[in-house]
């Protein structure tokens, strides 16, 4: 599992690497990559019910 915050760098090279990936994303951009994020969060306390959720 990876947490980022750049939807090409950290999201696509983290499921290219066969991982997991939860976007960053604190501002609530457009998502605007070819792959989507396997979630996403806006707030770094919302990582543990994303976590909680794969278990």
């Amino acid at each position: 599992m990876h947490v980022g915050d750049h939807p090409s760098d950290d999201i696509a090279g983290a499921q290219q690497a066969g991982m997991r990936a939860i976007w960053y994303n604190p501002q609530g951009k457009a998502w605007d990559a070819d792959r989507l994020p396997d979630a996403e969060i806006h707030n770094l306390s919302q990582l543990p019910e994303v976590l909680a959720r794969w278990a």
